[in-house]
C-alpha cells in the first residue's frame, strides 16, 4: 500500500477465511472498494421449490460489490 494522498491496496488471493479478491482505494475522505466473486447459490438456501433445479438458473452466481465510504 502507498501512503501519502491517496493509496490503493489490491488482494488478489484469499488471504481471511473466504474473502474474495477485491481493491481498496483511499483519497483523502472518501474510500472506495470493489469486488467480484462467485457463489453457490444453494449453499444459502437461494432458489428453493420450483426454482432449487440448476438447469436455468445456475448454482454458480457471479456477485460484484462497490462500496463508497466518506468521512
Amino acid at each position: 500500500m502507498r501512503q501519502g494522498v491517496g493509496a490503493t491496496a489490491r488482494r488478489s488471493e484469499p488471504t481471511i477465511g473466504r474473502l474474495p479478491p477485491s481493491t481498496l482505494k483511499i483519497d483523502g475522505d472518501k474510500a472506495r472498494m470493489s469486488g467480484v466473486t462467485t457463489l453457490d447459490r444453494t449453499a444459502f438456501g437461494v432458489g428453493q421449490g420450483e426454482w432449487q433445479a440448476t438447469d436455468q438458473i445456475p448454482a454458480q452466481v457471479k456477485v460484484s460489490v462497490q462500496l463508497t465510504a466518506t468521512r
